[in-house]
Parts: C-alpha cells; sequence; structure tokens
C-alpha cells in the first residue's frame, strides 16, 4: 500500500551516465560466474551449468529489479538512493500485521546465509587454484590458511561501512 509509482518517472531523467556508473558494481559481482569453471569439473553433470547458471542469473536479476522498484515505489529516489540499506528501510516502513512487526529477521537470516555460502565458495575455489598454482597434490591444507586471512583482511580493510561505501 506504500508503493507510490509515481516516484519512478522521469526514467533517465539525468542521462544514461549514471545509470552506467552505477552498473559498475553489479557487472563486478556477476563475474564472480567465473567460479563456475573452477566448480564445473568436480560436477556429476557438467552439461547442465550454463543452462542453470543462466536461469539462475536471470532469476537473480528479476529478483533485484523488482526490490529496486520496490524501493523507489515507497521510499522514493531521493531517500532510496542515499541510504546504505535501502532495502531495509523500505522493510521497516512495512508494518505486515501486529503480530509480524519485525519481518527483516528472515531477510537477514537469507542475507548471512547466503553470504555464507559464497564465501565458502571463494574460499573453496581459491583454494583449488592456489594449489594447483603452487603444484600442491591436495588443496585442502591451505583452506584454513586462507580463511583465517580472509577474516583477518575483512576486519582490516574498511575501517567503517562508511569507507566501504566510498569503495563501493
Amino acid at each position: 500500500p506504500l508503493l507510490n509509482l509515481a516516484l519512478l518517472e522521469p526514467v533517465l531523467a539525468r542521462g544514461l551516465r549514471p545509470v552506467l556508473e552505477a552498473s559498475l558494481v553489479p557487472v563486478a559481482v556477476g563475474a564472480q560466474a567465473l567460479f563456475l569453471t573452477i566448480l564445473t569439473p568436480h560436477l556429476d553433470q557438467p552439461r547442465l551449468v550454463v543452462r542453470t547458471a543462466f536461469w539462475a542469473v536471470a532469476a537473480s536479476s528479476l529478483v533485484l529489479l523488482l526490490t529496486a522498484l520496490l524501493v523507489v515505489g515507497v521510499l522514493g529516489p531521493d531517500i532510496g538512493s542515499h541510504s546504505i540499506y535501502p532495502f531495509f528501510r523500505m522493510i521497516r516502513a512495512i508494518e505486515v500485521s501486529v503480530f509480524l512487526g519485525r519481518v527483516e529477521a528472515p531477510i537477514m537470516f537469507a542475507w548471512g546465509f547466503g553470504l555464507f555460502i559464497g564465501i565458502a565458495t571463494f574460499v573453496y575455489s581459491g583454494a583449488k587454484g592456489l594449489s594447483q598454482w603452487l603444484g600442491l597434490s591436495d588443496y585442502r591444507g591451505i583452506i584454513w590458511p586462507m580463511a583465517a586471512i580472509c577474516v583477518v583482511l575483512s576486519i582490516h580493510s574498511f575501517e567503517d561501512i562508511f569507507l566501504l561505501e566510498t569503495y563501493m
């Protein structure tokens, strides 16, 4: 009920350049599909990778498009573009019922679980690639040191969330 479709207009009011600049981060995130080249040889049915990856990218792009439209439609373009986490701000503005006052908890769980799976995949792929590059016979011995380095770098790379947003 809070969705205002008039907030979605005008489309491309400031031209195409802001849209292209904002698309750099999603394109870099989409480049994570290159990890499929490391994972594909270890699958039971490697022929299904391309079709499954295509449908996964299409479905996630549709979800992101709908989410962006909802955020701009509910919060407006100014608040939506200047919030650190605009989706959570939009969710907090919506009350499903008195019983479900905090609907962002399942979303936070899904987000955290997705991050865990993604980081585990990156560490696994990195360990496989590094072990092949170094000529090691087994990759499992370098997973824990790589995970520890990732944790240390994630803590010390950015002082706060604002520096991370500036970087992104």
